[in-house]
C-alpha cells in the first residue's frame, strides 16, 4: 500500500472516530439525557443563556445540555474554556478556547488500533 494511501486511510478514520463523537448526540451513554432541540440558533442561543446550558449543534438543529451530558462526552464541565467560548459550540467567543476542547474530547477518544 503506497504512503499517500496510507495517509488517507488514517485521515478518513480519524475524521469518522471525532465527527460521530462531536456531531452524535446519540452516543450510547448520552441516550439517557434529556436536551432542549431548536430548529434556529438564536432560539437555542436565548434558552442557553436563560437556564446556564451549554449550546451545541447537531447537523442543522443545536441543543442546549446540562453539565451532565458534558461530563459524559468526556469533558469537564468546569474547565475554564466553556466559560471563554461563552458556553457556546457554535458559535464561540474564543475560537482557540474552542479548539483547546475539541483536543481534550479527541486526545480521550480509543485508539485505533495499529
Amino acid at each position: 500500500m503506497g504512503l499517500s494511501r496510507l495517509a488517507r486511510r488514517k485521515a478518513g478514520a480519524f475524521r469518522r472516530r471525532t465527527q460521530h463523537r462531536l456531531r452524535s448526540p446519540a452516543v450510547p451513554q448520552c441516550c439517557g439525557h434529556l436536551n432542549r432541540w431548536y430548529k434556529t440558533y438564536e432560539e437555542a442561543a436565548a434558552v442557553r443563556k436563560d437556564c446556564q446550558g451549554y449550546l451545541l449543534a447537531y447537523r442543522r438543529q443545536y441543543m442546549v445540555v446540562d453539565r451532565y451530558f458534558i461530563e459524559t462526552l468526556g469533558l469537564n464541565p468546569n474547565d475554564p474554556d466553556w466559560e471563554a467560548i461563552g458556553f457556546d459550540w457554535v458559535r464561540p467567543l474564543e475560537v482557540i478556547a474552542r479548539t483547546r476542547l475539541y483536543s481534550k474530547l479527541v486526545a480521550q477518544l480509543p485508539r485505533e488500533a495499529a
